[in-house]
C-alpha cells in the first residue's frame, strides 16, 4: 500500500512505469489500487476536511482574517524591539500550545510522538498575518520587569475562548484540534435534536 501511495504521489513528475519498476510493484497492481473504492477512513477524512473548511470560511466571512493582539505590562523597557520580539515569540508559543502541541502515549505509557517530525509546533505559516504587540510602559516608571515568556499564560485562554465563541462549544482540554472541534459540534447537534 505504501508503495502504491508513493507512485500516486510522484506520478505527476515521473512515468508510472519507471516508478513501479523502482519500488517493485506491477503497473496492473498499481492501476487496480487506483480503481479501488474509497475506504471508510478516506471518506470520513474528506468529510472532516470539508466541515473544517466550512467552519473556517464562515468564521473568516464573519470575523475577517485571523489576528492576534498581545498587550503586556513591561515596566521600564530597555530594548523596545527585543521586548516586542520576545512577546511575539511567547504569543506564538501560546498559539502552539492551544492548537498543536500534544504528547501522545500508547497503552504502555511510551510517548508515540517523541521527535519534531511527529510532535506538532507552529510554523511561520500558522502564525496569523496580523500579530500586533503593545507594551504597557507607564510614564515615570523606573522598575524593570523581565518579559520572558509572560505572554504565554494569557494567550492560551484568549485563543481558546475565541475558538469557543466562534463555534459555540466549550473546550476544557488542550490542544483544540480540528477533530475535537468537529466532535464537539456533532455532540452539540445531537443534544439540540433531543
Amino acid at each position: 500500500m505504501t508503495r502504491f501511495r508513493f507512485v500516486a504521489k510522484e506520478a505527476a513528475e515521473f512515468p508510472v512505469s519507471l516508478l513501479c519498476r523502482c519500488v517493485g510493484v506491477s503497473r496492473q497492481g498499481y492501476y487496480a489500487w487506483r480503481r479501488r473504492p474509497a475506504s471508510p477512513r478516506a471518506c470520513e477524512d474528506a468529510r472532516l476536511g470539508g466541515l473544517i473548511r466550512q467552519i473556517y470560511d464562515g468564521a473568516f466571512a464573519l470575523y475577517g482574517a485571523p489576528r492576534i493582539h498581545a498587550e503586556l505590562y513591561a515596566g521600564k523597557i530597555i530594548n523596545p524591539r527585543l521586548c516586542e520580539l520576545q512577546i511575539e515569540g511567547a504569543t506564538t508559543f501560546g498559539l502552539g500550545q492551544v492548537l498543536f502541541e500534544e504528547v501522545l502515549q500508547d497503552t504502555n505509557g511510551s510517548i508515540t510522538n517523541p521527535n519534531l517530525s511527529d510532535y506538532m509546533i507552529p510554523s511561520f505559516e500558522d502564525v496569523p498575518a496580523e500579530l500586533t504587540v503593545h507594551m504597557l510602559e507607564p510614564h515615570g516608571v523606573t522598575d524593570v520587569h523581565g518579559v520572558g515568556e509572560t505572554a504565554i499564560p494569557p494567550a492560551r485562554p484568549a485563543i481558546g475562548n475565541a475558538i469557543s465563541r466562534a463555534v459555540g462549544c466549550h473546550f476544557l482540554d488542550l490542544p483544540i484540534t480540528p477533530e475535537k472541534v468537529l466532535r464537539a459540534l456533532n455532540q452539540q447537534k445531537l443534544t439540540s435534536q433531543r
